[in-house]
């Protein structure tokens, strides 16, 4: 793993969007851990997501689409981050969605990124696109 993937995983794995296939993030990250299929409404499978190991999460995943081969999505799934202090990194520009559980989704557009908040606001996960 480079030392750019450690030190600033955000930065450097949205560089890899449209880009990385995912014999390139094996390359770089290992072999995966885990995987599962995104669908879409209809049940058509359109990215396959694989999951991996990284010393600052519980694991990252990326998602690479049916068609192109390229990462197209980016998940980061923190240890223990909360939503006041992620609100503090990434800023007060952002649309709420609650969600019937009691979770939020904070999608701050701008940036291409989302990040889900569990009831008792620990962030679940971030998500780049």
């Amino acid at each position: 793993m480079s030392q750019d993937l450690k030190s600033q995983p955000g930065p450097y794995l949205r560089s890899k969007l449209g880009v990385w296939t995912a014999a390139d993030a094996q390359k770089e990250l290992g072999e995966p851990i885990r995987h599962r299929v995104t669908n879409d409404e209809r049940g058509t499978p359109l990215a396959d997501v694989w999951a991996y190991k990284h010393p600052s999460y519980v694991q990252v995943e990326l998602a690479f689409n049916r068609t192109s081969g390229r990462v197209t999505d980016i998940y980061f799934y923190p240890v223990n981050l909360m939503w006041p202090d992620a609100k503090k990194l990434f800023g007060e520009n952002y649309q709420t969605t609650r969600n019937k559980d009691g979770s939020a989704f904070h999608s701050y557009r701008e940036a291409r990124t989302n990040l889900l908040v569990s009831q008792s606001d620990k962030v679940i996960s971030i998500g780049i696109y």
